[in-house]
């Protein structure tokens, strides 16, 4: 259970974290949050507040054996400012810590056990010593639809390999484009002929936010099936049939890291984007295991 300060309004440590974004950056949060808290021997609770004004995408950690456990109306009140980009440490008040870069800070692995978190934290140093934890509470909590679980069924009983390709707002958002931008069809042939190296009698299942795109673009590729069957809705569900894939090519997105960070094959074969950025301001040095394969 949390301790408690010593202090006249007594509030029990607790790691509370900011939960924004697709799934795969909620995921992120939340990998953080759970960390500190196994480290801190205390709760992790989440702020949801931002869904309720963020429309490009849903709360969706509740689709998983995550503990729920949220952040209430008499905490949010404690916060001191968390609009603002440093420390506090008034008396009484919850101290808010921002990300400062998209690297890993580890600075934050030494945060006290009592304190707001705002960021991305899209770094797997944050969480991989609490890697068993993570891998038993990122399972979707119910079972496959019957579409889905004839596609997990080919998944489990070939050499599969997930092909995903991120657009959506990677083309249609300026401000994400910039940052982010596409991966290039010369990335995909190459992790392709590379991996068709490595594995034998490869099955392709090929993950898209836009499959019409997808199914023009890869007709060099043998022996692959398109997996369209779930809407933004149950992005839960193409996670769940991406990680079952024995291998992965990833695309830039966080969506299809969690994919193959999840895949518990000890023999898995990961290609990722080593331009993950559309410029080079950021680094991915902390973002790609050191066993995964860079093109």
């Amino acid at each position: 259970m949390p301790t408690c300060n010593a202090s006249p309004v007594v509030f029990c440590n607790v790691i509370y974290i900011k939960i924004y974004g697709g799934l795969g950056n909620q995921l992120y949060q939340y990998a953080l949050g759970r960390a500190l808290a196994v480290r801190h021997s205390t709760l992790c609770k989440m702020d949801l507040r931002e869904f309720e004004t963020y429309k490009l995408h849903r709360y969706s950690l509740c689709h998983f054996q995550i503990p729920e456990y949220l952040m209430e109306e008499t905490e949010f009140q404690q916060i001191d400012d968390p609009r603002r980009w440093k420390w506090y440490r008034r008396r009484g008040k919850i101290p808010v810590l921002r990300e400062k870069t998209f690297c890993f800070e580890n600075e934050i692995l030494r945060a006290p056990p009592h304190a707001y978190f705002d960021g991305y934290w899209q770094s797997f140093r944050y969480f991989e010593e609490i890697r068993p934890i993570l891998l038993h509470e990122i399972t979707v909590k119910y079972s496959p639809s019957d579409q889905n679980a004839e596609w997990l069924n080919k998944i489990r009983t070939v050499e599969s390999i997930a092909l995903h390709v991120r657009r959506g707002d990677y083309i249609s958002n300026p401000t994400t484009q910039a940052i982010h931008g596409v991966c290039s069809q010369e990335y995909y042939r190459e992790s392709y002929r590379q991996i068709c190296r490595l594995v034998q009698e490869p099955v392709f299942f090929i993950f898209s936010d836009d499959p019409s795109w997808a199914k023009n673009e890869f007709s060099y590729i043998e022996n692959k099936r398109y997996v369209d069957t779930n809407s933004p809705l149950f992005n839960y569900e193409d996670l769940r049939l991406m990680s079952a894939c024995r291998h992965q090519i990833i695309a830039n997105s966080s969506f299809s890291w969690w994919a193959a960070w999840l895949n518990q094959n000890p023999q898995k074969q990961v290609f990722a984007p080593k331009k993950w950025f559309a410029g080079e301001k950021f680094s991915i040095e902390d973002r790609i295991p050191g066993n995964w394969n860079l093109v």
